[in-house]
């Protein structure tokens, strides 16, 4: 098992990709297959694909500075901020998108929270790293947080898998 920080931030990429990867061959079955759930899983497919992506890039970004800075912890401070500020930036998309769904059938208010909890779990974890609180625990802290942004397409991947192996209504 990888040790260095950056080996597992790494590690998560793929992960992360693969998740993004589903949700793209999903888009395809979802739009064959019809049904009543068709927008929320629209909407849910969006989410996976948003965290899933936002995931895999972030996963990357510090061992990527670190190629151009010299110092192992500010790589992945700065790493952290540009999280923060994405998240904060697509979180009025994320509200737009659960407020366009949420009376329509197939919504799920436990998904809308989870969603949220990991969502809010990555935003605190990379606010705190960029902070440095506690102090020395900043490569903790981002894993923290990729495993919440992780977490949210984990949530919506749930979702539109039960929604698919659920019958719909032609």
């Amino acid at each position: 098992m990888a040790t260095d920080p950056f080996e597992l931030y790494v590690m998560i990429a793929p992960v992360a990709a693969a998740f993004a990867g589903f949700g793209s061959l999903a888009t395809g079955l979802g739009q064959r297959r019809g049904g009543d759930h068709a927008g929320v899983d629209a909407m849910r497919l969006g989410s996976m694909l948003s965290a899933s992506l936002c995931a895999t890039l972030l996963a990357l970004l510090p061992a990527t500075l670190d190629g151009f800075v010299l110092d192992d912890r500010l790589a992945v401070r700065a790493s952290a901020l540009i999280a923060v500020i994405a998240i904060i930036g697509l979180a009025p998309i994320s509200v737009g998108r659960a407020r366009r769904i949420r009376g329509l059938p197939g919504f799920s208010i436990g998904g809308l929270v989870a969603n949220t909890a990991c969502t809010m779990l990555a935003l605190s974890a990379f606010a705190l790293c960029v902070l440095d609180i506690p102090a020395g625990r900043i490569e903790a802290l981002y894993l923290l947080g990729l495993v919440g942004l992780l977490g949210s397409s984990v949530v919506m991947f749930s979702r539109v898998i039960v929604s698919m192996l659920r019958p719909h209504n032609e």
